[in-house]
């Protein structure tokens, strides 16, 4: 059970990493807006997830 918590929170916080940087995606000129490094890393964050790999914090 504990371990399907885990999961459970772990694709909680790729989602809201992800939409975080999507929503900053529009703020344009702005030093908020994300690099595209960032975005890189979030998204591939996610599709490991959803993937059901393991993804290092």
């Amino acid at each position: 059970m504990d371990f399907h918590i885990a999961v459970k929170h772990a694709h909680a916080e790729a989602l809201r990493q992800l939409v975080d940087v999507c929503e900053r995606m529009d703020l344009h000129g702005s030093d908020q807006q994300p690099t595209e490094e960032e975005y890189q890393l979030v998204l591939s964050r996610a599709k490991a997830l959803l993937a059901g790999e393991e993804v290092a914090a």
